[in-house]
Order: C-alpha cells, then sequence, then structure tokens
C-alpha cells in the first residue's frame, strides 16, 4: 500500500495515535494498532510509520502551524491538533494534493471534533496549503 493510498482507516488510526500521544506522551504505535484497532498487517505498518514520523517532525509541522494558524494552537483540544498534524503533515511531507488533504481533514473533523472547528480548520488549512513548496 503506498503512502498515496492513505484510506480513510489508516488516517482514523493515525489521528487516534496522535490523541493519544498528545494525551500521554509515550505510546506504543505497534502495541496500540494491534489491540485496539481492525487494520491489516500492511495498514498497520503504514498508520505506524506515519505516525512516527510526524512525531520525529513534529518540531517543523509546530513551526508551520504556528506560523499560519490564527489563535492559540495550544488551545485547540487534542483532537483537533491531531487532525491538523496529519494534515499539515500530508501537505508539506507527503505533498500530497491540497484539495484532497483538505477534504479528508473535514471529514475527519467532522467524525471526531466539534462542529465549530469545521470552519476554522477548513480556513487554516486553504492557507497553509498555498505555502507548499
Amino acid at each position: 500500500m503506498s503512502v498515496n493510498k492513505l484510506t480513510k482507516s489508516i488516517k482514523n488510526a493515525i489521528v487516534q495515535l496522535l490523541y493519544v500521544s498528545l494525551t500521554k506522551k509515550d505510546v506504543d504505535a505497534e502495541l496500540f494498532l494491534k489491540n485496539f484497532l481492525e487494520l491489516d498487517e500492511e495498514a498497520n505498518q503504514l498508520a505506524k510509520n506515519i505516525f512516527e514520523s510526524i512525531i520525529y517532525k513534529k518540531n517543523e509541522l509546530d513551526k508551520i502551524i504556528n506560523e499560519n494558524y490564527t489563535g492559540n494552537f495550544q488551545n485547540l483540544n487534542y483532537t483537533e491538533r491531531a487532525v491538523i498534524y496529519l494534515a499539515v503533515y500530508e501537505l508539506f511531507f507527503l505533498k500530497s494534493p491540497s484539495k484532497k488533504v483538505i477534504a479528508e481533514a473535514l471529514k475527519l473533523s467532522d467524525r471526531f471534533c466539534d462542529d465549530k472547528f469545521y470552519k476554522k480548520l477548513n480556513a487554516f488549512l486553504d492557507l497553509v496549503s498555498k505555502k507548499v513548496v
């Protein structure tokens, strides 16, 4: 499975892993995926790899987000931050098409986040997507 084929279930898994890591700081991605989510081995590995890459690049992601997010990013709840981390990672490091990333991030926000977050997320991702080189 290629990185370009991130499925809804893999993105859901990554958001859940990011949520746990934001709340606990130390998460065993492999154990979490194996015990709590129903993905096949290949999807588990892809989710784990992307999650670990996001954690590795967290400082770079924070810089991009803080330079572009209106308001205090740290005031968002953990799930909202997780959705943003994944979307910004996809835009800047996977070079995924911005329209697709935004649409999928909005779907994730529908599933995991407060209704009020949708508009903020859309505006932020629209702005930040224009800065991808």
